[in-house]
């Protein structure tokens, strides 16, 4: 996970690699954006592929700058070891 997850987050998130179809939904405030995240991170990193919903392009944002980060920090880590 790229982001820290609630019990309710992990619940989504093992709801997603046991092959359930997700909606995350609610109101603002409630670590949709978090949750999603980390579901995409997962699964990317299990190899599946992900289709967002065209309509909401600040969570793939979200997505990106959270990856983005992360790489950076990989990265550094990378170099520091050099």
């Amino acid at each position: 996970m790229v982001k820290d997850a609630d019990s309710s987050q992990i619940e989504a998130i093992l709801a997603m690699k046991s092959g359930a179809d997700l909606i995350i939904q609610g109101p603002p405030g409630t670590g949709k954006s978090q949750t999603i995240t980390n579901i995409i991170a997962e699964a990317v990193a299990l190899g599946k592929k992900v289709q967002p919903d065209r309509k909401d392009s600040h969570i793939f944002l979200c997505f990106l700058a959270s990856f983005t980060r992360l790489y950076i920090i990989l990265v550094l880590s990378f170099w520091s070891v050099l």
